[in-house]
């Protein structure tokens, strides 16, 4: 029981993030990829605040790392996905 709980945390982030891939692949790039780094950012506000024991399979590295990295790949994806033009 308590590995699920645990698990929890990257199960969301993973979860959201599937749900991105989906709408990239459903031809819905701009959502898909908002959704993708907003996934990415949970991951590092999650990381942030979650006790080392509670953080699971988010726990890479030093907190700090792993929350920076995180913050800023995901804010570069956001910004990708709203700054490239519609191809429509």
């Amino acid at each position: 029981m308590r590995a699920a709980l645990r698990a929890l945390p990257l199960a969301a982030c993973l979860a959201l993030v599937a749900v991105g891939l989906g709408l990239v692949v459903a031809d819905h790039f701009r959502r898909g990829c908002v959704l993708v780094g907003a996934g990415m950012l949970l991951a590092a506000g999650l990381r942030a605040v979650l006790p080392d024991h509670a953080a699971g399979l988010l726990r890479v590295r030093a907190r700090w790392i792993d929350v920076l990295v995180t913050v800023v790949f995901g804010l570069a994806l956001v910004v990708v996905a709203l700054v490239v033009p519609s191809g429509g």
